[in-house]
């Protein structure tokens, strides 16, 4: 059986406030499930500082380049200008 998002979320959400209890940080930043699902899912960005505070990235830049330029990777730049997003 698949769960939704939201259901993960709430999940989640009533266990102890974050998605993974070890990593300290509240899930989303601290937005609660159905803020986030009503605010950003599949509508605008949200961005979470330290939501994986080790991370060092997947790829190096050449790489990240590399693949940008591949017919067969689909990919999009979002960006912000003037206090809105852009696709």
């Amino acid at each position: 059986m698949t769960s939704t998002p939201h259901e993960i979320f709430q999940r989640e959400r009533e266990l102890d406030g974050t998605y993974n209890s070890a990593m300290g940080d509240p899930l989303l930043g601290g937005l609660a499930p159905s803020t986030f699902l009503r605010r950003h899912w599949q509508k605008r960005p949200l961005l979470v500082r330290r939501a994986l505070p080790d991370f060092r990235g997947a790829l190096d830049e050449r790489s990240l380049a590399a693949l940008a330029a591949r017919g067969d990777v689909e990919s999009r730049l979002v960006e912000r200008r003037r206090g809105r997003w852009r696709v």
